[in-house]
C-alpha cells in the first residue's frame, strides 16, 4: 500500500516536472546604474542659440525577461551644465547652460512568434512614459527658464539573441502615438497665482496631442553579461530624440553610453 502510494504521488508530479522542464527561464532583476549623455537643446521660446550639456544621469528599476514578454519599471534622473556654441563667443559665465531631468519609464513587449533559446527573439508593445526638463539659460537677453513635461503613450519593439553562454544582446525602440504635453509659449516662469506657483494652472496649460506635434524616438542597444547566478552587467547606449511644436519649436536629443549592474530577485 505505501509502494503503491508513493508511485501515484510521483505520477501525479510528471506533468508538473515536464513543464518546468520545457519552459524558458524567467529572469527578475532589480537593477542600479549610470549614464553619460551629452544632450542637445534649441529652443526659440528662449533662444534662437543651440545649448549642449553633459548631464550624468543615475537609473534604477525593476526588469523582468522570459520567453512570453520582456517588461521593465526604469526611474532616471540627471543634472549637467554647458555652453552654447555662439560666434563670437559670448562673455564668460553669460553663456552657461544647465539643465537637470526626471524620467519613468514602464515598458511592456510580447513575444511574436516562438521562442528560440539560440536565434533572434522579437517582442512588440509599447511604453508608457513620463518626461520633465528644466533648462535655464543665463544669457541677458533670454527668458531665464524654460521646462516641458510630457506623458506619453507609445508603440515600440524589442529584440534580442543569445550571443553565448555569458552574452546577450538587446535592442529596444518606441516613439509616441499619443502625449499630454505641458509647454511654455513664450516666458519661462511657471504660471502662478497672486505670484504663488499653481499647480491647477501649469496642468490647465497642458495640451493632449499627437505625434504631429511632439515627436520622440528612443532607442537603445545594449549587451547583457552572465557574472553568476544571481549578477548581470550591462553595456548600452541610448539615443533619445523630441521635436515639441506644441507651442514655439523645441528639438533636444540626447546620447550616451552607461553601465548598469543587475541583481536577481
Amino acid at each position: 500500500m505505501k509502494n503503491t502510494l508513493l508511485f501515484l504521488i510521483f505520477v501525479s508530479f510528471l506533468p508538473t516536472l515536464k513543464a518546468q522542464e520545457t519552459s524558458p527561464p524567467r529572469q527578475v532583476y532589480f537593477f542600479l546604474g549610470v549614464g553619460f549623455p551629452i544632450v542637445k537643446v534649441r529652443d526659440l521660446a528662449h533662444s534662437p542659440l543651440k545649448y549642449h550639456a553633459w548631464t550624468p544621469t543615475l537609473r534604477l528599476g525593476h526588469e523582468d525577461i522570459n520567453g512570453d514578454y520582456v517588461s521593465r519599471v526604469t526611474l532616471s534622473a540627471g543634472f549637467g551644465g554647458g555652453t552654447t556654441r555662439a560666434k563670437p563667443k559670448a562673455e564668460q559665465n553669460q553663456s552657461a547652460f544647465d539643465v537637470s531631468y526626471f524620467q519613468v519609464n514602464f515598458t511592456y513587449y510580447r513575444l511574436a512568434g516562438t521562442f528560440n533559446t539560440e536565434g533572434w527573439n522579437r517582442y512588440l508593445g509599447g511604453a508608457l512614459t513620463f518626461t520633465v526638463d528644466m533648462r535655464n539659460y543665463n544669457l541677458p537677453s533670454n527668458n531665464l527658464t524654460g521646462y516641458q513635461v510630457n506623458g506619453s503613450l507609445n508603440v515600440g519593439g524589442f529584440i534580442q539573441k543569445k550571443l553565448s553562454d555569458d552574452w546577450r544582446f538587446n535592442y529596444e525602440a518606441f516613439t509616441p502615438v499619443v502625449s499630454y504635453c505641458i509647454r511654455p509659449n513664450y516666458i519661462g516662469m511657471a504660471p502662478s497665482e497672486r505670484g504663488d506657483f499653481n499647480i491647477k494652472n501649469v496642468l490647465k496649460s497642458g495640451r493632449m496631442v499627437t505625434f504631429n506635434k511632439l515627436f520622440r524616438f528612443y532607442n537603445r542597444f545594449s549587451f547583457d553579461q552572465q557574472i553568476n547566478d544571481h549578477r548581470q552587467r550591462r553595456l548600452f547606449y541610448a539615443w533619445d530624440f523630441h521635436n515639441n511644436t506644441v507651442s514655439k519649436p523645441l528639438q533636444s536629443s540626447s546620447g550616451g553610453i552607461g553601465y548598469e549592474s543587475l541583481f536577481k530577485m
